[in-house]
């Protein structure tokens, strides 16, 4: 029995179509279609093995950085993202080349659109290992929240310090440190998640990006993204993949209107406690929303 699936015209090694006049779209056989299976999942291990090797030789560089005193350049640290946005989009170029993955960002330029001088928050959910790669790959020079686990370990708190990154290890620090970012016009990723979303839904969502938000005037851009198939989620390895190419979608989209909007909850009269609770939940609420219209999420909650 044939299988369909979505390949690449360029590296499609079988002739004919499946009859739709979809040049995306072929048959291939059962004997073809696992030789393809085992040769995306040879260079996803491929592409991953080496893009932790290369990450573990730059941490190992910066290991005096990471126990040195004194706040660390500011050019090299501009300079390590930098290299870490290039690495990025090699990694997702060589993935859609070899047709493991076909990227769809839609309205690009959102992705780096800030008013005046200000900084730029971007909020994302967070379907699967690759989203803060694809987000790197799409945004020079951008900062991002990291988790506190991974100051545990030595090479992970040297990179973490080179590339000038937040950890959220002591909040109050973080807090002050992304305020400051955000006030230089710099970008910083968040996933309000925190971790990985479950499986066709969306997680609770943390305070810390509407704590963020609420205390510095910045640039607010939340996008929307997915993988159909689902590959790299919280419940698979990072080996595993489909049995058929994926579609990563990256949609900036606006933001909460009327009484959960930004403007209209930062002049209420409440507690700064209060009202970031009620971003929070606004949050949540449109990207809920949002994955229900674009048919990502299957929970009602």
């Amino acid at each position: 029995m044939a299988t369909l699936v979505t390949w690449p015209r360029r590296l499609l090694p079988l002739s004919g179509m499946n009859g739709t006049g979809n040049s995306a779209r072929w048959v291939m056989g059962p004997r073809m279609a696992k030789v393809n299976y085992l040769w995306r999942r040879a260079v996803t291990v491929a592409c991953f093995i080496s893009y932790a090797l290369i990450g573990c030789i730059l941490a190992l560089l910066a290991l005096p950085i990471a126990y040195g005193k004194g706040r660390v350049n500011p050019q090299l640290q501009f300079l390590t993202r930098q290299a870490i946005h290039y690495l990025c989009r090699l990694l997702i170029a060589v993935l859609q080349f070899t047709g493991c993955m076909k990227l769809d960002v839609r309205n690009r330029q959102a992705l780096g659109a800030t008013v005046g001088q200000e900084g730029q928050l971007l909020i994302a959910n967070h379907p699967t290992y690759l989203d803060i790669v694809v987000l790197f790959s799409l945004v020079p020079d951008a900062l991002c929240i990291v988790k506190s686990s991974a100051m545990n370990w030595p090479w992970s708190r040297s990179f973490v310090r080179l590339a000038g990154y937040v950890s959220n290890q002591y909040p109050e620090q973080a807090l002050a440190l992304s305020m400051r970012y955000l006030q230089e016009g710099k970008t910083i990723i968040m996933f309000p998640e925190g971790t990985r979303s479950p499986a066709g839904g969306l997680g609770i969502f943390q305070r810390g990006a509407a704590n963020l938000i609420l205390r510095v005037k910045a640039h607010l851009q939340p996008v929307i993204l997915n993988c159909y198939p689902l590959s790299l989620a919280k419940h698979q390895a990072w080996h595993d993949v489909p049995d058929q190419p994926y579609q990563y979608t990256v949609v900036p989209e606006g933001l909460p209107s009327g009484d959960d909007s930004l403007e209209a909850i930062r002049q209420q009269s409440r507690p700064i406690q209060v009202k970031v609770r009620t971003f929070n939940h606004a949050l949540h609420r449109f990207f809920l929303d949002k994955l229900k219209v674009y048919g990502y999420v299957r929970n009602s909650d």
